[in-house]
């Protein structure tokens, strides 16, 4: 599983792990924004038919920098083995929030 560290601008000594996600542009339907903000945010290119789901839908409420937020979440499974991942072209605001990265680790902390 992907997931990347970020912290609350408001305060930078709340952590959290997070999906790689975003919201939908103009016209845009749920699994279209998913392979997008993969891309965007990774790297990864993926085609419609290799995403599983949703597989988990949620609504969200939380605080982020002083705000208050509600989002639809809808969750997807892509499968991919080894790749290359490149966090390369962060927006602002993940520039901003985002942790640096730290090389990814197998599930026994071991490469």
């Amino acid at each position: 599983m992907l997931l990347l560290q970020g912290f609350d601008p408001a305060d930078p000594g709340i952590r959290y792990w997070f999906t790689i996600g975003g919201g939908l542009e103009h016209g845009e339907g749920p699994a279209q924004a998913a392979l997008r903000e993969l891309r965007e945010e990774t790297g990864i290119i993926a085609a419609a038919k290799d995403l599983v789901g949703p597989v988990w839908q949620r609504s969200a409420e939380f605080s982020f920098d002083r705000t208050r937020c509600r989002q639809q979440e809808e969750y997807y499974l892509l499968r991919v083995g080894q790749l290359q991942i490149s966090l390369a072209n962060p927006d602002d605001i993940e520039r901003r929030d985002w942790l640096p990265l730290v090389e990814p680790r197998g599930a026994d902390g071991h490469d």
